[in-house]
């Protein structure tokens, strides 16, 4: 599933 990379990239960003 393409999306769970999408929600991975998210929440690096939002763990920033």
């Amino acid at each position: 599933m393409a999306y769970q990379t999408s929600v991975e990239e998210l929440q690096k960003k939002l763990t920033k």
